[in-house]
């Protein structure tokens, strides 16, 4: 699927798909703190903040060199350095919420605790699942 891409391509897939989990995934963290009914009052700071979040999410994520190719780290590498870049980005996001508290409102702190929970388990399965196409598409 992605071997007949440079690694810009690639690159920008990955990036596009980290986007889309890491919402997903504090989307997850809503639901779960709400049991399914989310209130959207708690809701809206997520609306308005959700551009900074995920900005925060990339940064941290490129910081612990999470775009390197998959094929050049072990699984358990790559779970350990999403792991470690998803915590730092949950602290990272809490504080970006707490310092536009007044502007756009609070979002509840276990929003995030869940979101920190679906975060690793989504970004390995995804990195997990480029490395394994990739190995199976690669020509022997």
């Amino acid at each position: 699927m992605f071997s007949n891409y440079s690694r810009i391509h690639k690159t920008i897939v990955g990036l596009f798909a980290d986007i889309i989990y890491v919402n997903i995934s504090i989307y997850a963290g809503y639901l779960s703190r709400f049991k399914g009914n989310i209130d959207p009052t708690a809701f809206s700071p997520y609306i308005k903040l959700w551009p900074y979040i995920t900005c925060a999410h990339l940064i941290i994520l490129s910081i612990f060199k999470a775009y390197r190719d998959p094929q050049e780290l072990s699984k358990k590498e790559i779970f350990i350095k999403t792991f470690h870049a998803s915590t730092i980005a949950s602290l990272a996001s809490m504080s970006i919420v707490y310092i536009m508290r007044d502007i756009c409102g609070f979002m509840p702190s276990s929003v995030f605790a869940f979101a920190w929970f679906f975060n690793p388990i989504l970004l390995t399965g995804w990195r997990l699942f480029i490395r394994y196409e990739a190995k199976t598409s690669a020509p022997t």
